[in-house]
């Protein structure tokens, strides 16, 4: 590997690092709408752009190869957190009014959408829409990846796009919603996959660096501009989510998507050397599969045990307790990273033996 491919891959780790800490505050915070919808506006799109930037065709000859090799890294680690968090969820569904029709009914629901995982409120682990779907993506890509001609690729690209914010759109007579592991969504976020993948340098590098020295005050510049121009539009476009199917003004959104995305990647490339943003990046699976299980774990422990609900205290002290609950479920989810490591690492022994 060379030196530029090893600080390229330190920056995108500290780009996921900064992502998936954004996913947990995002998830935490009732304190402010206005801090929800600038996040929201561009923090998933980011790690559609980052994971189009590590995609390389190139590496899998056959379409087989590439399906059986994410599927190991994607739907596997996914099945295995969703079924740790489904005995959580459904004791939470029991809890406390014990067994009933309808508790028995969502229990189901829970189980089913493990396999549909229709949108973000469907799963019982939330956050985990996202691995199936940036799974239909790549699969979606790497067929588009083989268009030789640049106009019809980026053709094909732009038709996805427009047809997967049609089905998310009022406009549309027929609900999409049916559809397993957020389908449309992966056609609207095609562009951004496919952005990342063919203009990581721009992405990186948007302004050229005539003199070393000059680097570190160009990368701000970048941060100041993209989110200068991110928040009037986030604002103006309001609440999205690619979990619920809001996608609102779709050119808006892909503005705010890439404003964010280059505005973090010129912010991580200052802080690379960064080594929570470093480990977070690196483990950002793990702590995207963990954090809302030691959410719900918290909330319920403090209700049944201490008869202390964390919804009033977040209500009393809405700042401190956003804080704190943040650090505390971070921590959480990195020390859960590091026994998973333990785990992947001892699984991989066995195969290789």
């Amino acid at each position: 590997m060379n030196q530029l491919s090893s600080q390229r891959n330190r920056v995108i780790d500290a780009a996921k690092g900064i992502g998936i800490l954004l996913v947990i505050f995002g998830h935490l915070n009732s304190y402010s709408t206005t801090l929800q919808v600038i996040t929201y506006s561009f923090h998933i799109p980011l790690f559609y752009v980052l994971s189009g930037m590590m995609f390389r065709r190139e590496k899998y000859p056959t379409f087989g190869a590439f399906f059986k090799k994410r599927f190991r890294t994607l739907i596997i680690p996914y099945l295995f957190f969703s079924f740790i968090s489904f005995p959580i969820w459904s004791l939470m569904a029991i809890y406390p009014m014990g067994f009933t029709r309808e508790n028995v009914s969502q229990i189901l629901s829970y189980f089913v959408q493990i396999f549909i995982a229709q949108n973000s409120g469907t799963v019982c682990n939330t956050p985990l829409w996202f691995v199936p779907n940036l799974f239909v993506i790549e699969c979606i890509y790497y067929f588009i990846s083989d268009i030789k001609s640049r106009n019809l690729h980026w053709l094909t690209v732009l038709v996805l796009v427009a047809a997967g914010w049609f089905t998310e759109s009022a406009y549309c007579p027929v609900d999409f919603s049916f559809l397993p592991w957020n389908i449309s969504s992966a056609l609207f976020a095609q562009g951004f996959y496919a952005i990342g993948n063919h203009f990581p340098k721009l992405l990186t590098d948007p302004v050229p660096t005539l003199e070393k020295k000059s680097r570190i005050g160009s990368r701000l510049l970048v941060v100041v501009i993209c989110f200068s121009l991110l928040v009037p539009l986030a604002l103006y476009n309001g609440g999205v989510s690619f979990g619920r199917r809001d996608l609102e003004n779709g050119f808006v959104f892909y503005a705010t998507g890439l404003l964010g995305t280059v505005g973090t990647l010129s912010l991580a490339a200052l802080l690379q050397s960064s080594w929570l943003l470093n480990y977070c990046g690196r483990n950002s699976f793990c702590i995207m599969s963990t954090h809302k299980l030691f959410q719900v774990l918290i909330d319920d422990i403090s209700r049944v045990v201490f008869h202390i609900s964390i919804t009033d205290l977040h209500e009393k002290w809405p700042v401190l307790m956003l804080l704190l609950s943040f650090v505390v479920i971070t921590l959480l989810s990195m020390i859960a990273s590091f026994f998973y490591q333990k785990l992947q690492l001892r699984l991989r022994r066995q195969r290789t033996s």
